[in-house]
């Protein structure tokens, strides 16, 4: 099972609630997708790191990976039209969204991409969990999707 995980780029740290959850995905022995950028993305990977977890695929849409903390597998993710900031990096998290098999989120309040990644998600019909800083469940999405997935 593929869980893409991210969160806000504000977010540079992680808390209990974000160990919890990844030592979740670690027990269940899911490849995990990440992205490869400060932040949500980099704490995650310095976690996983520090846990010596073999399964993890970093993705990214640059010219070269900016994070990849445990010298995991990479995906480059083609950026055909030249986009650039924003939109070069949504291509990335579309990328990852449409190969998982849930998605794991984590909101400051204001971060338009993590919102986009939820509201992008949901359109495909994947389950996700979108929670707050304090572990508080801001969007679930198809949970008829769940069986057989892991239980966060």
């Amino acid at each position: 099972m593929k869980v893409f995980i991210s969160g806000s780029i504000i977010l540079k740290t992680l808390g209990e609630i974000e160990i919890d959850y990844l030592d979740t995905i670690i027990e269940g022995k899911c490849t995990v997708l990440i992205g490869d950028a400060n932040g949500m993305d980099k704490a995650e990977q310095q976690y996983l790191a520090e846990q010596n977890y073999p399964s993890v695929i970093v993705c990214f849409s640059g010219d070269k990976v900016r994070n990849n903390i445990g010298n995991w597998q990479t995906k480059h993710i083609p950026n055909p039209e030249n986009r650039a900031g924003r939109a070069r990096y949504q291509l990335k998290d579309h990328a990852m969204a449409d190969d998982c098999d849930s998605a794991l989120m984590f909101w400051d309040g204001k971060s338009n991409g993590t919102k986009h990644n939820m509201n992008y998600l949901k359109e495909l019909g994947k389950y996700y969990l979108f929670l707050s800083r304090a572990g508080k469940v801001l969007g679930i999405g198809n949970k008829n999707k769940m069986n057989g997935m892991i239980p966060f």
